[in-house]
């Protein structure tokens, strides 16, 4: 009882997502860095007006 020995089905042709360049992530990296950094100080700076 010998068995073929089937090759693997060969892939679709399904268009493949290149993967994003590092200079993009990069760049929404540093972007949400600022937009972090803005929002921690305006947080801050309310805390200071309440303050005093």
């Amino acid at each position: 009882m010998t068995r073929k020995h089937r090759s693997p089905t060969p892939p679709r042709n399904t268009p493949e997502i290149p993967a994003p360049r590092p200079t993009l992530w990069a760049a929404l990296g540093v972007a949400a860095a600022l937009s972090l950094l803005w929002l921690l100080g305006l947080g801050l700076w309310r805390l200071i007006g309440a303050w005093i």
